[in-house]
């Protein structure tokens, strides 16, 4: 977010003073060509350079890096641990978004969880962010899930729970989990960007792969955007929420599932 800030105020200054210009130059009736060399030039300020590949020139290079193992990397794809999923899927890449979709109290959420087990098995870092309920209910999930323990005998059947949790994480699996949950309508993706980067700054964390959980419950990041009142505002909000995350992922090569509530309507 700040990036992005700093990259568009650079860019008004930059316009601006090009026009300031410019103005001189058409008041002088002269050297019209250099006005549009000026704002052109203003209009590349923060941007990034990236004039895109050239793709015969970078023909050798190109079967060099594949020979190399470089370019198609199926190791890092992000897997569930789930057999009939990951051989179908491959798993999740970084940079890609997947969604999770289903009607109300049909258990996204606890197959979000096993996804993020599957990865914690395959020695990923997970962050996990909730806006339902309290974070306590999510750990209880996990505790579930990674024990065996059904949630209902979590309580009775703690020095089980306590090993097995144990053996998970202390074993050959090294990933970690960050679990965080925020108020209802109060996250965007520029919410999770920021929290991401402080993690980082602070504890050196950083995710493989991000749970958001889930759609419906977010904000957009861009307040600027208005929904109400227009044809379909609340399915135009999602798109853009969606793309938001999407962008997250690009910019950090995180992988990134989505959960999304649905109708059954939708779903035929």
């Amino acid at each position: 977010y700040v990036r992005d800030l700093a990259a568009s105020f650079a860019k008004y200054q930059a316009v601006k003073k090009a026009w300031r210009e410019g103005s001189v130059l058409i008041e002088k009736k002269q050297h019209y060509e250099k006005l549009l060399s000026k704002v052109s030039a203003a209009l590349l300020v923060g941007e990034i350079q990236d004039l895109g590949s050239f793709y015969y020139e970078n023909l050798d290079q190109r079967l060099a890096d594949r020979k190399a193992g470089l370019t198609h990397r199926p190791d890092l794809a992000i897997k569930t641990g789930l057999d009939g999923l990951d051989y179908r899927l491959s798993g999740l890449c970084p940079s890609e978004l997947g969604i999770i979709m289903g009607p109300m109290k049909r258990g996204k959420s606890l197959v979000a969880c096993n996804f993020a087990r599957g990865a914690l098995y395959f020695n990923k870092n997970v962050a996990y962010f909730g806006f339902e309920g309290k974070k306590e209910k999510t750990e209880t999930r996990f505790d579930s899930i990674i024990s065996g323990v059904p949630k209902d005998e979590l309580k009775d059947r703690e020095d089980l729970v306590r090993a097995k949790v144990n053996n998970f994480f202390k074993g050959k699996n090294k990933g970690q989990l960050v679990i965080k949950h925020y108020t209802v309508g109060t996250c965007s993706a520029w919410t999770i960007e920021a929290h991401l980067q402080k993690l980082k700054a602070v504890t050196g964390f950083v995710p493989d792969v991000i749970f958001v959980d889930y759609l419906g419950l977010m904000r957009c990041a861009d307040k600027t955007m208005k929904f109400e009142g227009s044809s379909g505002g609340r399915y135009l909000m999602f798109g853009e929420i969606t793309k938001e995350l999407l962008a997250l992922a690009q910019r950090n090569n995180y992988a990134v599932w989505l959960i999304h509530q649905t109708t059954k309507k939708s779903l035929k």
